[in-house]
């Protein structure tokens, strides 16, 4: 395990901080009325089952062992003090800039339209290890698929969890599925999102769009949450573009040839 360490993610802090082992180094038990503290340095951390599986049986983990947890978006260096079901975690120093793995100044997240259900999966998975910050997924209108989505979406989690940790995020981009684009827009509404449409025949790369909304930081530049609609593998329809114009949604192409 030399040089490598696993990350872990802490989805419900509240549940899974431990009490300091006792005389006797009997279970830790569950604290239940955590408020996440700026820097939980030196806090147990009980690791889910799925994740303390993973650690003891594929990697192997044992006491003292290193790995990285990250609880509420910040990433801490911790060492496996207990390698039992669940397995407990000390953090030990909290992680900054590189070391800590991906930050964005941007959140860009996907909402892709979809016509096949087996595209999701590498959907999820590339756009998660690129830094996805979520993704609203979209049935197309004229295929009866909705109602075999709501099965499939802690799949879709799953895989966007453990692309999280292979790709070093520190946060889980939620998978979330939407019934029309209008739902769509009301959601990206309600959360302040800026939506643009990708289209291989816009005349504006990506950057030449974002240079022309108003800057929300300190340093002039723009800093909220991007919304890119991808569409489907034949591309939005005459109808579907349309709408996107009478809601005033710029249009972008990713690069010069894309």
């Amino acid at each position: 395990m030399a040089g490598f360490r696993p990350r872990f993610f802490i989805d419900d802090p509240t549940s899974h901080r431990l009490a300091a082992f006792g005389p006797e180094g009997g279970d830790p038990a569950v604290v239940p009325d955590l408020v996440v503290a700026p820097d939980l340095t030196g806090t147990l951390f009980s690791l889910s089952p799925e994740d303390s599986h993973h650690a003891l049986r594929v990697l192997r983990l044992g006491p003292g062992d290193e790995c990285e947890v990250v609880v509420a978006g910040a990433v801490y260096g911790a060492t496996v003090v207990s390698a039992t079901m669940p397995v407990a975690t000390r953090l030990d120093s909290r992680l900054e800039g590189p070391e800590a793995g991906a930050a964005y100044r941007t959140a860009v997240g996907l909402v892709q339209s979809v016509e096949r259900l087996a595209l999701v999966d590498d959907i999820v998975q590339k756009g998660t290890e690129v830094g996805a910050s979520f993704f609203l997924l979209l049935p197309r209108a004229d295929r009866e698929i909705w109602r075999r989505w709501e099965g499939k979406q802690t799949r879709w989690q799953r895989i966007a969890r453990e692309a999280a940790k292979q790709s070093k995020q520190v946060l889980v981009p939620p998978v979330t599925l939407c019934p029309s684009v209008e739902a769509a827009f009301a959601r990206l509404e309600a959360e302040g999102a800026h939506s643009l449409l990708l289209d291989p025949h816009a005349s504006r790369m990506i950057a030449d769009a974002m240079e022309t909304w108003p800057p929300r930081s300190g340093s002039g530049l723009w800093s909220g949450v991007v919304a890119l609609w991808v569409g489907p593998e034949g591309g939005w329809s005459q109808q579907e573009r349309h709408r996107f114009v009478e809601r005033g949604v710029d249009s972008a192409r990713l690069g010069r040839s894309v």
